[in-house]
C-alpha cells in the first residue's frame, strides 16, 4: 500500500478550524458581560436572560455537536464548515437589527448554537483526514486553545465596541460576525481546494464500524471523561469567582475585581494547557492518552482543593499559581480525548465519534453548575461546592484508567 502523502494545504485547514473555533468561543461568551444591561432594557430578570441567551446556546451546541459529526462523515468537513460559518455570519449580523426583541434574540442564539456544534465536534475528523499520526494531537490541542482564546476575545471586544457605540450592545455582540466572515472565507477556500488525503467511505464500512464502536466500553469511558472535565471546568469557573469575592467567612473577601483577575488567570492557564497538550502527549507520554488524562485530572483535583486551604489563601504568591495551575491542567483533558479518537478509531467514523464525545460530554457542565449551586444554596457556603469539584476530578481520574484502545476497530495510520 502506497504511503499517504499529507499536503501542505492541511495547514490552511488547521487555520480554518482555529478561526472557526475562536469565533465560537467569542460568540459563546458574547452576552455574558452585558446581561445586566440587557435585562434592564428588556425588563426581565438576570436569571431569565442568562438562562435563555447563554443556556440555550450551550444546549444546542451539545446537540448539534453530535448531529455535526454525522454530517462531517456524510458530506465532508469543508461543506459542513461552509454551512456552519454561513449560519454564524447571518445570525451574528442580524443581532443589531433585532435589537431588544427577546424572542428574536433567543432564536438567533439557538441558531448560533446549532452552527457551533459541528465546529466543536470536528477536531478528530480534521486530525484523522488531514494529518499524520504524529500531528493529530497538535490539531486537537490548537482547537482547545482557540476556544479559550475566543472567550478572551469576546470578553474584550464586545464590551469595548458596546461602549464605543454609546452602549448599543447589539452592535457590540453583532461585531463578532466579522470573525465568522473570515471563517466562512477560509471554509470556502478549503471546499475549493484539494480533497483530504485520508479517504472516508461513509456509505461503506461506516455503519458496521460505528456499531462496533458503540459496543466498545472505551467509547463510553471517553464520553464520561469529557463529561467529568466539563463538570469540573464549568463548576470551578462559575462558583470560584463568588468564593474569591464574597466576604469571610463565606468567601475570601477580595472583591469582584480581584475575583475577575484570578479567573482570568485560570483562563490563561487553560489556554496554555490546551496549546501544550499536543506536545506533551507526543513527546512525554508517547501518545498514551490514559496516563496523561489521569495525571491531568489528579492535578486539577490537587490545585482546585488548594484554593480553600488557609496556608494557600493567606499568601498571594501561593494562591495565584494554584489558580493558574487548576486551569492549566484542565486544558489537557479534552484535546487528549479527541486525539485518542483520531488515533484509535477508523477515519469513517472519526467525525461522528468526535462529535458524540464532545456533544454528550458538554452536558457535564450543566450538571456541574446545578449540583454546585444546590450545595451552595443548602449550605450557604462554598466548601461543599468546591469539595464536589475535587471529588468529580478524582472520579474522572478513576474513569480514565479504563481508557484503552477499542478492540476490533481499525484505526487510520
Amino acid at each position: 500500500m502506497a504511503e499517504i502523502q499529507f499536503p501542505k494545504f492541511r495547514w490552511l485547514v488547521l487555520v480554518m478550524l482555529f478561526v472557526a473555533t475562536l469565533t465560537q468561543g467569542a460568540m459563546l461568551i458574547s452576552f455574558a458581560p452585558l446581561v445586566g444591561d440587557i435585562s434592564k432594557q428588556l425588563g426581565m430578570s438576570l436569571g431569565q436572560v442568562t438562562g435563555v441567551l447563554m443556556g440555550a446556546f450551550t444546549l444546542f451546541v451539545g446537540i448539534f455537536a453530535i448531529v455535526g459529526g454525522v454530517l462531517i462523515d456524510r458530506v465532508g468537513i469543508a461543506k459542513t464548515f461552509v454551512g456552519a460559518t454561513t449560519l454564524l455570519t447571518l445570525s451574528g449580523a442580524l443581532i443589531p437589527l433585532v435589537g431588544p426583541n427577546f424572542g428574536a434574540l433567543a432564536l438567533l442564539r439557538v441558531l448560533q448554537g446549532i452552527a457551533c456544534g459541528p465546529i466543536i465536534g470536528s477536531a478528530a475528523a480534521v486530525a484523522v483526514q488531514w494529518f499524520p499520526v504524529s500531528q493529530r494531537s497538535l490539531v486537537t490541542a490548537l482547537q482547545g486553545a482557540a476556544l479559550t482564546l475566543g472567550i478572551a476575545v469576546g470578553l474584550m471586544v464586545v464590551p469595548a465596541i458596546t461602549v464605543a457605540n454609546s452602549g448599543n450592545w447589539g452592535v457590540g455582540v453583532g461585531s463578532l460576525a466579522g470573525f465568522a466572515v473570515v471563517a466562512l472565507i477560509l471554509s470556502v477556500v478549503v471546499l475549493l481546494g484539494p480533497k483530504p488525503p485520508v479517504k472516508v467511505d461513509a456509505a461503506g464500512a461506516n455503519k458496521d464500524e460505528f456499531s462496533r464502536a458503540l459496543r466498545s466500553p472505551t467509547t463510553y469511558v471517553g464520553i464520561l471523561s469529557i463529561f467529568m472535565l466539563s463538570w469540573v471546568m464549568q463548576a470551578f469557573n462559575d462558583l470560584t469567582p463568588g468564593y474569591v469575592a464574597i466576604a469571610a467567612p463565606v468567601g475570601l473577601g477580595l472583591g469582584p475585581v480581584v475575583a475577575g483577575q484570578y479567573m482570568t488567570l485560570v483562563q490563561i492557564g487553560f489556554l496554555l494547557g490546551s496549546a501544550l497538550s499536543g506536545l506533551v502527549f507526543e513527546r512525554i507520554f508517547r501518545r498514551q492518552a490514559k496516563p496523561l488524562i489521569m495525571t491531568a485530572f489528579f492535578l486539577v483535583a490537587i490545585f482546585a482543593f488548594s484554593v480553600k486551604l488557609p496556608f494557600v489563601t493567606a499568601t498571594t504568591a501561593i494562591l495565584l499559581p494554584c489558580f493558574f495551575l487548576a486551569g492549566f491542567f484542565q486544558g489537557y483533558v479534552n484535546p487528549t480525548c479527541l486525539a485518542f479518537v483520531a488515533n484509535n478509531y477508523p477515519p469513517e467514523i472519526a467525525g461522528k465519534l468526535g462529535g458524540m464525545w464532545m456533544g454528550l460530554g458538554i452536558f457535564g457542565g450543566t450538571v456541574g453548575v446545578g449540583v454546585g449551586a444546590t450545595f451552595l444554596h443548602v449550605t450557604q457556603a462554598y466548601n461543599a461546592s468546591l469539595i464536589v469539584v475535587v471529588v468529580v476530578a478524582l472520579v474522572g481520574m478513576a474513569i480514565a484508567a479504563f481508557l484503552t484502545p477499542p478492540k476490533g476497530l481499525s484505526a487510520a495510520k
